[in-house]
C-alpha cells in the first residue's frame, strides 16, 4: 500500500529534501511526517503534535508556518495517503 497521495511528501520522506517547502519547513515536516507513519493509535499521535479534522473527512497535523501534513486514518494501520499542504 501506497502511504503517500503526495510525491512531494514521498520524496521528503525518502531524501529529507523537497524544494516546495521554505527551507525551515523542511526538517520539522520531515519529522512529522517520519512520526505520523509509525504511529498506530491516536494516542500515538497525541504525543507529539494536535490534530484537526478537515472538512473533507482528512486531518491534519501542522509542520511549520501555514504547511501542514495532511492525511487519512485507519485504524491499526495508522496515517496513510500523506500529502503537504499550505493552509
Amino acid at each position: 500500500m501506497n502511504r503517500f497521495s503526495d510525491p512531494r511528501a514521498a520524496d521528503l520522506w525518502s531524501t529529507r529534501v523537497c524544494a516546495a517547502l521554505p527551507t525551515a519547513a523542511v526538517e520539522p515536516a520531515y519529522r512529522l511526517i517520519r512520526l505520523l507513519l509509525v504511529s498506530r493509535s491516536w494516542a500515538d499521535v497525541r504525543i507529539f503534535t494536535q490534530v484537526a479534522r478537515l472538512p473533507d473527512g482528512r486531518y491534519v497535523a501542522p509542520a511549520h508556518g501555514k504547511w501542514g501534513v495532511a492525511f487519512e486514518w485507519l485504524d491499526g494501520l495508522g496515517a496513510t495517503r500523506l500529502s503537504l499542504e499550505r493552509f
